[in-house]
């Protein structure tokens, strides 16, 4: 089981279509309940900022908006900075996997067989799974942290 400590500064990467992110929503209050003194961390893309400005659960809302190149290195120089204690990738894109390795975060977190898995450092394995949609790996992600819900 992996540790992660109470008091985490947590960031999640949920990047792309905003049905994913809407189905993401669900893993946020039971992170939250497993580890409430945490701060946690939601890194989105514009379209998809209003779904989750504003949730009970979610401290943070980090936006990523494709700019110019000195917008982007804005971007990606705060992540770097920011001191993330876990950065969880439940995108899995090159973009996603990129930023969770950027944030030089204690543990970096995403799936063991993705392309780019040499990109975190705790890489969960999903062999036993058989997701039928978004929502199936991003729960079973979650649980395999040590989140029940």
């Amino acid at each position: 089981m992996i540790q992660i400590p109470p008091r985490a500064k947590i960031l999640l990467i949920k990047l792309r279509s905003i049905g994913d992110v809407v189905y993401n929503t669900a893993v946020y209050a039971p992170i939250k309940k497993c580890f409430p003194d945490a701060h946690l961390t939601v890194l989105v893309e514009k379209p998809s900022y209003g779904l989750v400005c504003d949730h009970p659960y979610v401290d943070e809302v980090l936006c990523f908006e494709k700019g110019s190149f000195w917008k982007q290195i804005q971007f990606y120089s705060r992540l770097i900075l920011e001191g993330y204690d876990v950065a969880i990738d439940m995108h899995e894109g090159t973009r996603g996997s990129m930023m969770c390795f950027l944030t030089r975060a204690q543990m970096r977190i995403g799936n063991k067989f993705a392309k780019r898995s040499f990109l975190y450092n705790t890489k969960i394995d999903f062999s036993d799974l058989e997701p039928k949609f978004p929502v199936d790996y991003q729960v079973a992600l979650i649980k395999k942290i040590g989140v029940s819900f």
